[in-house]
């Protein structure tokens, strides 16, 4: 067997296991019987008016010989009969032509009462009561019809032919038999029997060319697809599944796979910067918890001066910890862990146990914190995290803003969404720098002398985004709940969830700015996965502290 021998019969066995050709298979049987079924059913109906139009010829025409004879007697009757059977002299004439012509009397073969004109051989037969034949194109009284005294019958002559004959008795008990022979039918009947065939056959070669075909463009779109695929495996991370245009389902897989391949490249371009940022944010803390620790081993000093060395280190190192227990609670919420979890959380009570928690602190900072709850707000969700997240944005202004700061919850019923916004006077974020700073390990450069990870905003866009929200950012002028007083445009941010509950938004998408609008220098928000089962206690755990019985305190934030 030579090579393209075996190559095709390989892309037939390819092509024989693909869905398509199975489905054209499948499509194709259907098609095929359904054809032949209304094939079938045409030929049926066709060969059943061709019999109904000889019955109601053979009737009209006896009905008409039988009123010659109650009219005129037996002599104009045989007249009749042997006009019609196309005989020039008496006796009887056993063969007549279905196109020979009689001169005498009455209408000639084929004009009849009724008749259907396709064309049929009319045959004649008067027999006498004891059925010796009178006149007509038969010699003798069929065989079939011999004991029959009136009705209509298919019948063999003598001479071999297929008739349709119907019998009469008149009255003295003569017989009357007229018939139609049956060789036009059967000739039809076997032309539409042959041209059903040739149909069903050129349907079904046309059905498996198109099949292959159709096979083929499916396999050769999977063969690239598979191609690219391996291509990727193999390393080659900027590969995409190829797209023929078309928009079909093939374009559409290729789209989708594409778009994941997209978001996975940029997860994995996230997680290596947010490492990079991670390590050098990490080398400070840990450097000075070590240096004190070697400074307080080698110099010996006095307890107080070890324990206030001690401190410093454990201070060093609880920041380290707090920062990858934020890195926890970011991967968490972005990845949806313990969703199907979720009660209804009162937004009123949480957001105005935070506004008493931080308003001391901010009157211990020189500031005025002013809440606006509206009551009775609840939806769904993650009571920890939706605490932790208006916790970061309260522990945010205190540090960076200036000027008084207003929390408020409201409906917002222009698109049915809950908003937790807060909004302080200081000297807020560039348009330009709003989308950095919910990066990971994002700090601006004003920040970078405070204490803290960079992981605050980080938190809070996460945790809105499980909550099926977005996180917006705006100068303190742009919103509704504006403030008085302070140096500079403000900054207000919202969180914006949906009234009732929503699904989760991916990690990519953008932070906006006021007016719905994608923020201006939107970069897309990184992703970290969940750290095994650590309870989520970065910027505020649920430690207790500050309040009675409040279960949060503030920590390190953006």
């Amino acid at each position: 067997m030579t090579d393209a021998a075996q190559g095709g019969g390989g892309l037939f066995r390819r092509l024989r296991r693909t869905s398509a050709a199975r489905i054209v298979a499948l499509y194709l049987a259907v098609f095929v019987a359904s054809t032949a079924i209304v094939l079938g059913s045409v030929t049926w109906a066709a060969l059943a008016l061709i019999d109904r139009q000889i019955d109601q010829t053979l009737d009209a025409e006896v009905r008409g010989l039988a009123e010659q004879y109650r009219l005129e007697g037996l002599g104009r009757l045989i007249e009749v009969v042997r006009a019609r059977s196309g005989i020039r002299s008496s006796g009887i004439r056993s063969h007549a032509g279905p196109g020979d012509r009689g001169d005498g009397p009455g209408p000639g073969p084929g004009s009849g009462p009724g008749d259907s004109g396709i064309g049929l051989g009319g045959i004649y037969l008067l027999a006498a009561p004891d059925g010796v034949p009178i006149e007509g194109t038969l010699s003798g009284w069929p065989r079939a019809a011999e004991r029959a005294a009136d009705g209509t019958l298919d019948a063999e002559l003598a001479d071999g032919r297929r008739a349709r004959i119907r019998v009469y008795r008149l009255a003295g008990g003569f017989r009357l038999l007229v018939g139609r022979d049956l060789a036009e039918r059967a000739r039809f009947r076997e032309l539409v029997v042959e041209a059903s065939f040739w149909s069903l056959g050129l349907v079904l070669v046309l059905g498996l060319y198109g099949g292959w075909m159709l096979a083929r463009r499916s396999l050769a779109r999977v063969d690239a697809m598979a191609l690219a695929a391996r291509r990727i495996v193999g390393g080659d991370l900027d590969e995409r599944l190829p797209r023929a245009g078309s928009g079909d389902e093939y374009d559409r897989l290729a789209q989708a796979v594409n778009a994941m391949l997209d978001e996975i490249g940029r997860l994995m371009t996230a997680s290596r910067v947010a490492s990079d940022a991670m390590a050098h944010d990490l080398r400070g803390p840990l450097a000075r918890a070590r240096v004190t620790v070697e400074a307080v081993a080698l110099r010996q000093p006095d307890p107080s001066e070890a324990r206030a060395g001690l401190d410093e280190a454990l201070a060093e190192i609880d920041r380290v910890i707090a920062t990858f227990e934020a890195l926890t609670a970011i991967g968490r919420a972005e990845s949806g862990a313990g969703r199907t979890a979720w009660s209804d959380v009162d937004l009123s009570a949480l957001v105005t146990e935070l506004g008493e928690i931080y308003e001391l602190l901010f009157e211990d900072a020189g500031r005025v914190l002013e809440a606006r709850i509206a009551p009775g707000i609840t939806r769904p969700g993650d009571r920890a995290l939706m605490q932790r997240a208006v916790a970061n944005l309260l522990e945010n202004t205190l540090k960076h803003g200036a000027g008084p700061v207003v929390l408020s919850l409201a409906r917002d019923a222009h698109d049915d969404a809950i908003v937790i916004r807060v909004a302080d006077r200081g000297p807020g974020v560039p348009a330009a720098e709003r989308a950095r700073v919910v990066e990971r390990f994002a700090r601006l450069d004003p920040a970078r002398s405070l204490p803290g990870s960079g992981l605050g905003l980080a938190l809070v866009d996460a945790v809105t985004r499980l909550h099926g929200g977005r996180l917006v950012l705006m100068d303190a002028d742009a919103g509704a709940a504006g403030t008085a007083g302070g140096t500079g445009p403000g900054l207000a941010v919202e969180l914006r969830l949906p009234a009732g509950g929503g699904a989760p938004q991916p990690a990519g998408n953008e932070p906006t700015a006021a007016g719905g609008q994608p923020a201006e220098g939107v970069a897309p928000v990184g992703d970290v996965a969940p750290v095994g089962d650590v309870a989520p206690v970065g910027d505020v755990a649920p430690v207790g502290g500050v309040g009675a019985g409040s279960g949060v305190r503030p920590g390190p934030s953006a």
